[in-house]
């Protein structure tokens, strides 16, 4: 069992690995056309991102589905489930969790302040913030796993 929880342990670290990079290379074009909108140079940097996008939208959806397929793998096996999602673990969550929330909780002013001087809509504005929020839970999930 204990091999076995090493293995899916590594296997939960690589889909979030992925899924924080596909999600990265997703969201940064479409941010970027926010922070800039109506800007010719965007344009051409956006026909340059676009693929990167597509491609970082792939790699996002196939994580996801490892996600999913991962969840369902726990669901059959209980103990494994168990000694996965054990106390630790559902710590490192809370505490992503938070690293997340006050992320979202401190760029809050800094974004509406600084978007009516760049140009930023209110969408762009919403979307930076959950970029951000989901970014800083992810890579504080793994870094707290990384520490331990």
């Amino acid at each position: 069992m204990a091999s076995q929880k090493a293995k899916f342990e590594q296997y939960r670290i690589r889909m979030l690995s992925g899924f924080l990079i596909g999600f990265t290379f997703w969201q940064i074009p479409m941010l970027l056309s926010y922070i800039w909108p109506n800007n010719e140079t965007v344009e051409l940097v956006g026909a340059i991102l676009s693929p990167i996008a597509l491609i970082g939208g792939i790699v996002w959806a196939y994580y996801l589905f490892q996600v999913v397929r991962f969840v369902m793998i726990l669901r059959k096996n209980p103990d494994l489930n168990k000694t996965l999602n054990d106390e630790r673990i559902q710590h490192t969550r809370l505490k992503s969790f938070a690293v997340g929330f006050w992320v979202v909780v401190m760029l809050q002013a800094p974004l509406f302040y600084l978007a009516p001087l760049v140009g930023m809509t209110v969408q762009g504005v919403i979307l930076t913030n959950i970029f951000f929020g989901v970014t800083s839970a992810l890579l504080a999930f793994l870094i707290f796993e990384r520490a331990q």
